[in-house]
């Protein structure tokens, strides 16, 4: 299991759960103080899925605005790197009305793409291929080998990038994950910001590319199909907005992949039983996504006086909404510590609720199937290895997923 660092601990005192198992703590959270005020995060925590809904739901009162500020304020030095590049402003994810509808509105032309049988097909060669390498391996880390290159891959692929860039795409939206959501040392931070520049850079020469010479892929669609009647993006809205696509549109699907196969192989009669029947693969996929949610928590600010749970809020005060936690609450699904494949109706909250429901939802499920379905088809036998220690990647706060997930066949 994961040894949190005690720099972690201290910086996040009990919150440190959030980076190994943090379910006990959401358990003791939805008994005790379901809207809690936490000193370590300066923020109220929601854990409680009626109350998570009610947040989502409201987003007048409950804003997304400030979600993607970087997770400190940069030093000088690191300042003046983020200067040679694009500045970083609001996107759909930290946006709301209006405003959050300029971003949502191309993206959903984008994403009527990803429903083709052709996209479709485009995903089983990539799943198929990436197999190919990996099934005379006898063994392989599933988030290295598997996961995060199907996954960079197909974003890639998406968007209209070349996969010559998977290993710059995938270093470049660590680096972003981590300046945006993870504390670092001076020296860490000041990488990160450099790598977070060259990605820039990358993205806006690929967007001048669409200008020039438009196709059919997502970054030309971001360019050239906004919403009528509203301001077109910006260029600094384009280079932030398409860095966190790369980043968001594989992020989370590695972690579900991972997160997914360690709960089947970690009882192989689990894993037996999906290979004999994979029509039960897209009631699996959902119930992994409830069970071990790869995004446990997002931020929201309240805009105006307001309750929540009983609890008095003042405007302007932080939430962390614990989507993991909701996934587990005892007053929306039965049995809920347990894994329920058949479980029906499944109604998580790991693509989130109200008009900020990941748009590329329909993506992420398709990949997470597909994924399954070829190794169950190719792998029956698949365990987990002997090596696997189940420790999680850490401290990057809201993520949840493996470092490392060893199997072999």
């Amino acid at each position: 299991m994961t040894d949190i660092p005690e720099s972690t601990r201290q910086r996040f005192g009990e919150m440190s759960a959030l980076f190994a198992d943090p379910y006990p703590l959401y358990r003791h959270l939805r008994e005790k103080e379901p809207v809690k005020f936490s000193p370590e995060l300066n923020a109220w925590v929601v854990s409680r899925y009626d109350d998570i809904k009610a947040v989502c739901g409201d987003p007048e009162t409950f804003s997304s605005q400030g979600l993607t500020n970087p997770f400190d304020d940069p030093r000088p030095e690191v300042a003046e790197v983020l200067a040679t590049g694009y500045p970083m402003v609001p996107i759909a994810i930290s946006t709301d009305g209006e405003a959050h509808a300029r971003f949502r509105y191309p993206y959903a032309q984008a994403m009527a793409h990803t429903r083709t049988d052709a996209f479709a097909s485009a995903v089983d060669s990539v799943v198929d291929r990436h197999l190919d390498r990996v099934a005379p391996m006898g063994k392989c880390d599933v988030i290295a080998d598997l996961a995060r290159p199907v996954t960079v891959e197909v974003i890639l692929r998406f968007m209209g990038i070349s996969a010559d860039h998977i290993d710059d795409a995938s270093r470049w939206s660590r680096d972003l994950v981590s300046f945006l959501f993870s504390p670092a040392e001076p020296d860490e931070r000041l990488r990160q910001a450099r790598s977070l520049v060259a990605f820039q850079h990358f993205i806006a020469a690929e967007i001048e590319e669409r200008r020039a010479r438009p196709t059919s892929d997502v970054i030309s669609v971001m360019v050239h199909e906004q919403l009528p009647d509203a301001a077109p993006l910006s260029m600094n809205e384009l280079v932030s907005a398409l860095c966190g696509l790369v980043m968001a549109g594989h992020k989370t699907t590695i972690d579900t992949v991972g997160n997914g196969l360690a709960v089947l192989l970690s009882e192989p009669a689990r894993w037996a039983q999906l290979c004999a029947d994979p029509s039960t693969i897209p009631a699996v996929v959902e119930e992994i996504l409830r069970y071990d949610a790869p995004l446990q928590g997002l931020w929201r600010t309240t805009t105006r006086d307001t309750t929540l749970g009983g609890v008095a809020l003042p405007a302007g005060r932080r939430l962390f909404v614990l989507f993991g936690s909701g996934n587990r609450d005892e007053d929306a699904f039965d049995a809920p510590d347990q894994v329920r494949v058949d479980r029906a109706p499944n109604r998580h909250l790991s693509f989130g609720h109200g008009a900020h429901f990941c748009i590329g939802a329909p993506l992420a499920r398709t990949e997470v199937q597909k994924l399954l379905a070829g190794l169950a088809a190719r792998l029956p036998n698949l365990s987990l290895s002997p090596e696997f220690t189940g420790e999680r990647h850490t401290p990057v706060l809201g993520f949840h997923g493996y470092i490392r997930l060893p199997v072999e066949w």
